[in-house]
């Protein structure tokens, strides 16, 4: 397979083949993937670190909220935000599913009842903090994805199974997560370990980090 460009009047032509394409195109993805490490010092891809820099001086306003503060020196922030009522009320929907440990994790399916469930929550809970965060991305916030999902001891498989290795979401600085945990959770759970940004650098200069594989 091949490409055809005219070149001129006189209808002469190159040909680019599809295997040089994608060679150009596994080159442009390594270097977008890898070049953040070396440039911005954290392992967000090349493109995201730009936007994010650019973001900030052009777009983001000047706050003084003191979580938005921390997000943006730390990458996040914990709420003081009592959701104790609502998860008890949601995993009584969650029990209907008849979640199983077969994969080493189970997706739970968000009904109509959990969505509005879920929403009310945000309203009620969160909203003064989703206020502050629209005025400093200057955008109006919306929700990208929400999933509930439980996870179960792993010592039986031997790959990674649900994001428990180390790793860096390649997400733009206005893209968040809201973590809300439905049981209480001790170490011999298996919590969720987060990285502050200035642990981070150390922690992949330090195991020569590359991805979440090696």
């Amino acid at each position: 397979m091949w490409y055809c460009f005219f070149i001129n009047n006189d209808y002469k032509s190159s040909y680019l083949t599809i295997d040089v394409i994608k060679m150009i195109g596994k080159l442009l993805f390594k270097i977008n993937q890898n070049f953040g490490r070396y440039i911005f010092k954290n392992s967000n891809n090349l493109y995201n670190n730009i936007f994010n820099l650019s973001h900030k001086i052009l777009i983001s306003k000047k706050t003084n909220n003191p979580y938005i503060i921390k997000f943006l020196k730390h990458g996040f922030f914990k709420l003081n935000v009592n959701s104790l009522d609502f998860s008890i009320k949601l995993n009584n929907e969650l029990k209907l599913q008849q979640p199983n440990d077969n994969k080493g994790y189970f997706h739970f399916e968000i009904t109509d009842q959990i969505k509005n469930m879920i929403k009310r929550h945000i309203n009620e809970n969160f909203k003064d903090i989703l206020n502050n965060f629209e005025k400093y991305f200057n955008a109006k916030i919306s929700v990208a994805k929400v999933q509930i999902k439980r996870n179960y001891n792993i010592d039986n498989f031997s790959s990674e199974v649900y994001s428990n290795n180390y790793h860096v979401d390649h997400n733009t600085y206005n893209h968040f997560k809201l973590f809300i945990n439905l049981m209480d959770i001790e170490k011999k759970n298996g919590p969720l370990n987060i990285y502050s940004k200035k642990n981070t650098k150390i922690f992949i200069k330090k195991n020569k980090y590359k991805n979440r594989n090696n």
